[in-house]
């Protein structure tokens, strides 16, 4: 058996041309470039997003007789060293704020203070509007710069969340809260030939209990699911 194989040639390095020993530049070898290391600026305009690209034409690698590329830079968003800010989404030149209410200011009303990027506090009041969670305030020209005209900003978005109290927090005030909070629907009649029994529910995490769903729900061959697959193939 005969083979026949190709390679790039050490010595030329597959341009077709060797240079002599005694004719070489001391300082590339013969190979017609040199690393070096340079110092690049690159000027970051306000309002620029993430993946958002620099390019200088001419500054990339230098080859003899090739036309010299381009020195590109991808922008990329890195987390604040203060974890307060990375509260914050962008959304193009939109920010969005989560902030967490105690129950008492969501039904009661709220005050608070949104440090923004730039250092400056904004001063939030709901009014004595109730919140409920998901709630979203709107303030304008509190986003992010727009590239280009950095005087023009987008939106700020500030997403509420509720916390609720615990029931060792509320157990010495609960008949007051009773009498204060609107009272609950009343239970649907039920008749009389109807029985009722008592359940004990249990707290459980839905999104392990739905992950425990999909596993039984896929089958084993200890339940059946291999002999349901055994009978389909000796139907077909």
């Amino acid at each position: 058996m005969v083979q026949q194989l190709q390679s790039v040639c050490p010595d030329c390095q597959g341009k077709g041309e060797v240079i002599a020993e005694k004719d070489r530049c001391s300082e590339c070898a013969g190979k017609k470039v040199i690393p070096e290391t340079t110092i690049q600026e690159f000027t970051v305009e306000r309002g620029m997003e993430w993946n958002e690209a620099l390019v200088k034409s001419g500054e990339g690698d230098q080859q003899p007789g090739v036309e010299p590329g381009d020195l590109v830079v991808v922008l990329q968003e890195k987390p604040d060293k203060d974890e307060y800010f990375n509260k914050f989404k962008r959304h193009g030149t939109d920010l969005i704020f989560a902030h967490e209410l105690t129950l008492n200011e969501a039904l009661t009303g709220f005050k608070i203070y949104v440090k923004q990027l730039d250092g400056r506090n904004l001063s939030v009041t709901s009014n004595g509007e109730v919140v409920k969670p998901g709630d979203v305030f709107m303030i304008d020209n509190e986003g992010m710069p727009k590239e280009g005209n950095p005087n023009v900003k987008g939106r700020l978005f500030i997403r509420f969340d509720v916390q609720f109290p615990t029931p060792k927090q509320i157990s010495k005030n609960l008949k007051e809260l009773k009498n204060i909070l609107p009272p609950p629907p009343p239970l649907k009649a039920v008749g009389k030939d109807e029985m009722i029994e008592d359940v004990e529910p249990k707290r459980v995490d839905w999104e392990q209990e739905k992950k425990k769903g999909k596993t039984r729900g896929m089958g084993s061959d200890e339940d059946g699911g291999g002999q349901q697959q055994q009978c389909m193939h000796s139907i077909m």
